[in-house]
């Protein structure tokens, strides 16, 4: 390729390039223009990512309720061992024992 008509190439990539980003005032590429991108997108894509975070949010909430369950369960039990658990009955029948 002679000088010459790179240069003029150049130029004229140059020259493109500067009408492209000063005369539109938008800094948006295209693909957040043609509507790309996570946040983009119309009430479907909305309640899909809604539905998607709550699913999370329930799958955490089960983790965290099974995970207090058992815990309330073997002090129940750490407590039966020790004797220390006792049922309403049982407390009652002592006081009218008195």
């Amino acid at each position: 390729m002679s000088k010459a008509l790179s240069k003029q190439l150049f130029k004229r990539l140059q020259d493109k390039l500067a009408t492209n980003t000063s005369a539109q005032g938008s800094t948006d590429t295209a693909a957040q223009k043609n509507g790309a991108g996570r946040n983009k997108g119309g009430h479907k894509t909305k309640r899909r990512q809604q539905l998607k975070s709550s699913k999370k949010a329930t799958v955490r909430t089960i983790a965290k309720n099974k995970a207090s369950r058992a815990t309330r369960e073997e002090n129940v039990r750490l407590l039966k061992k020790l004797g220390a658990h006792r049922t309403q009955a049982e407390v009652l029948q002592q006081v009218l024992k008195k």
